[in-house]
């Protein structure tokens, strides 16, 4: 099938749903409908303008072809930097599959076995391209809730045959946010790893939503340090004021207690603002070895970022590039974006936007009587309950969303570019859909 179908084929329509059943993503809504794709995907948005400015940008004059330009050495520095790892080395391709599949492809023979999860992207949405370029190597899966795996499953997995007529385990593929929408934590990250590396296994990190794992990291951590600092602050305040012995400086105020009097903030590693939790903390510190770093799901336009922490597992990458068809000719467009994106950290700020966007959309959502949230969003995926007739209508009225699991649990993904008027009008339509009393 074509990817631009002619919709005057009758092949390329849509099938017409049995009675009941729930029409399928991207069904075609009612006559005058219009096409509302603002919670279908993160894919759906268009480019920021800080990657847009940046394309401009390098779209001035002459420069050489294939990576050989100023914009890509600055972008692989600006990557560098960020996870403070200046002897990495950073491929720019056109998209994840590519990414994650070559990534794997450097890691594995074609006899090996990567471990993912069972819903990982790798599995269930790359049409066998990491088998493909690998020449063979079999993908192991575990479950496991929130779409993380857990050590115990993972060991389980390396351990169930050392014998030749299986594939020999070679790495570990974590997803990171998953696609249930989860974050791993550092200490999640190292205590896989630390089993991976146990066994001989390299760690890659399909990192598609990687700002927004750190986002929703550093979110967390910030406001953890603020229950902290609020804490130690009435501790202390108590302190004083119950403490009839206290000492009284020369100008009459109340000394501050002394060591021990209240909990020592200052060790706490979690900060406002700039939070320690550093990029680098849930990669090559953790023991990740190769990263997927996604610039298209964040705003940018076709562009991913392989970023192996170990230069010798880089070998000879630039090759399986080129055969892939992944070699761009004019990088500096690829590479541009991240610059734009990196230099004043606008990849975070809309990763962070995406992700409050979508704590937005859970609350909107959760005060609809017959909508039901299934699992509290981390980063910006949401998935929801609804009915399979409020669905119908719904997708008759024009709005597109992702039927994930079963008849009735969809996924709803907010962007960079998601709006409060946009989440308030898909509650409205949707509580019309279910009958639901007006706020």
């Amino acid at each position: 099938m074509s990817q631009n179908r002619n919709p005057s084929d009758p092949s390329n329509q849509p099938a017409t749903p049995a009675a009941g059943a729930t029409p399928a993503a991207g069904a075609i809504p009612a006559a005058g409908a219009r096409h509302d794709y603002h919670f279908a995907s993160d894919n759906t948005s268009g480019v920021c303008p800080e990657a847009w400015a940046a394309l401009a940008e390098a779209n001035q004059g002459r420069l050489p072809s294939y990576g050989d330009d100023p914009w890509t050495r600055q972008a692989c520095d600006h990557i560098r930097r960020l996870f403070e790892k200046p002897d990495a080395e950073v491929f720019f391709v056109f998209n994840g599959t590519s990414a994650n599949s070559l990534a794997l492809a450097s890691l594995c023979q074609s006899y090996h076995g990567v471990i993912c999860h069972d819903r990982a992207h790798l599995e269930t949405d790359e049409c066998g391209a990491p088998e493909f370029f690998s020449n063979g190597a079999k993908l192991l899966t575990a479950a496991g809730p929130g779409g993380k795996l857990a050590p115990a499953a993972v060991e389980a997995l390396i351990l169930k045959r050392g014998d030749i007529h299986y594939p020999k385990p070679r790495a570990l593929s974590l997803t990171q946010s998953t696609e249930w929408g989860a974050v791993y934590t550092a200490g999640e990250i190292r205590a896989l790893a630390a089993v991976a590396k146990r066994h001989g296994l390299a760690v890659h990190m399909d990192g598609s939503r990687f700002s927004n794992a750190i986002a929703a990291l550093q979110a967390r951590a910030a406001t953890t340090a603020n229950v902290v600092t609020a804490t130690a602050a009435a501790t202390a305040t108590a302190n004083v004021a119950g403490n009839v012995n206290a000492s009284v400086n020369t100008d009459g105020a109340a000394a501050p207690p002394r060591a021990g009097e209240w909990p020592d903030a200052g060790n706490c590693k979690l900060k406002t603002g700039n939070s320690s939790i550093a990029p680098a903390d849930i990669t090559w510190r953790a023991g990740v070895d190769v990263l997927c770093f996604g610039g298209t799901k964040n705003g940018m336009l076709t562009t991913e970022a392989v970023v192996f922490f170990d230069p010798l597992q880089a070998r000879e990458f630039g090759y399986r590039c080129k055969q892939a068809g992944q070699l761009a000719s004019k990088m500096r467009f690829h590479a541009a974006q991240w610059v734009g994106m990196l230099k004043d950290g606008a990849w975070l700020r809309n990763a962070a936007h995406a992700n409050r966007m979508t704590q937005n959309l859970a609350a909107a959502l959760r005060a609809i009587r017959g909508a039901r949230i299934l699992l509290e969003p981390e980063a910006n995926a949401l998935f929801v309950e609804i009915p399979s007739a409020a669905a119908q209508e719904l997708q008759r009225q024009g709005w597109h969303f992702h039927n994930f699991i079963g008849a009735d649990v969809h996924r709803l993904m907010c962007s960079w570019d998601t709006r409060e008027a946009d989440i308030a009008r898909f509650a409205a339509a949707l509580r019309a859909a279910l009958g639901a009393p007006a706020e």
